[in-house]
């Protein structure tokens, strides 16, 4: 039987202790965080039994989160955080999470999120960002898309599209601002919870995609790598912030290159000739898609032989 605070003896709290306040999930099945958590003294706990502690300044808190999802199914939306109270100004939110799919590769994705309102109150930047820990040719990860929407004034959610479960969740969620609240889907069987379509958007509110989201609308960082692929004679990269590499080597008198996968503009594109003798590469024209090359040699007779090439440009 649980104890209330006052039914138990006097405590004194060393540097490191901590309260647990557990709070059920209530009818939505959902733990809504409105405590205050202060380094060294709370620790807030979901209806599963996960501690979520975090730390408070004024104005600003930041939770940890970490438990696993279990849900059937392929390809699931998963509401897994909402904000509310972001409107006005001087208000933001923002989260990093590592999702893993447990099983027999333990395959990682992160995703990273966050807006802000400004002193007169318009949205600062709302980026969304997700990358993979592998590379793969033809699959997008653990999480296949990702949105962040306003679903009513004040109100963001951010929503997971996961390929299978179960998944496990780890990283921090934070929100600033007065009179702002946090609130994280629990922990444990979330199969009434998920989804098979994404949300909807509301009319002229924010609704960031994944995979429509711009460069502007990536967060700045490393470049993390989204998906690739690779062979001894080409390949190609896309990296989280909107950039795609490919590269080849071909034997070619005149020809085309056909890129390892499309770009979304018309990328730049650089070859060089192989050869003991002096030869000349030139790109002849260039696509989405592919681009025409011709080797010569210096007086301009086609001459059949081995070129290096990339391409360097925008996927989304």
């Amino acid at each position: 039987m649980p104890k209330r605070i006052r039914d138990l003896t006097a405590l004194t709290p060393a540097t490191g202790d901590y309260v647990a306040i557990d709070r059920p999930g209530g009818a939505t099945g959902r733990a809504t965080i409105a405590a205050t958590p202060t380094p060294n003294t709370v620790a807030l706990r979901n209806a599963q039994g996960v501690v979520l502690n975090g730390i408070s300044i004024p104005a600003n808190t930041v939770l940890t989160a970490n438990g696993a999802y279990q849900f059937g199914g392929v390809n699931k939306w998963l509401k897994i955080a909402q904000w509310t109270g972001i409107f006005g100004s001087h208000k933001g939110l923002f989260a990093d999470l590592y999702i893993v799919r447990l099983g027999e590769h333990n395959l990682g994705t992160r995703i990273r999120a966050r807006l802000g309102r400004i002193r007169d109150g318009s949205l600062f930047r709302p980026m969304l960002s997700l990358a993979n820990d592998y590379i793969v040719a033809s699959d997008s990860g653990v999480i296949k898309n990702a949105i962040l929407l306003e679903k009513s004034d004040g109100t963001y959610e951010l929503w997971l599209l996961a390929d299978l479960g179960p998944i496990y969740v780890s990283g921090v969620v934070g929100v600033s601002g007065t009179d702002t609240n946090l609130e994280l889907t629990p922990y444990g069987d979330v199969s009434s919870l998920v989804e098979d379509s994404a949300p909807t958007s509301v009319p002229d509110r924010l609704y960031l995609e994944w995979t429509t989201v711009t460069k502007d609308q990536t967060l700045f960082g490393p470049g993390y790598i989204v998906v690739g692929s690779r062979t001894p004679t080409w390949g190609y990269i896309r990296y989280d912030n909107g950039i795609q590499v490919c590269w080849a080597t071909i034997t070619v008198g005149s020809g085309i290159w056909t890129f390892p996968a499309a770009f979304a503009s018309t990328p730049q594109v650089q070859a060089t000739a192989q050869d003991s003798n002096p030869r000349l590469a030139t790109i002849t024209s260039v696509s989405t898609t592919a681009a025409g090359v011709l080797r010569t040699d210096l007086s301009g007779a086609t001459q059949f032989g081995t070129v290096h090439l990339w391409a360097i440009g925008l996927w989304k």
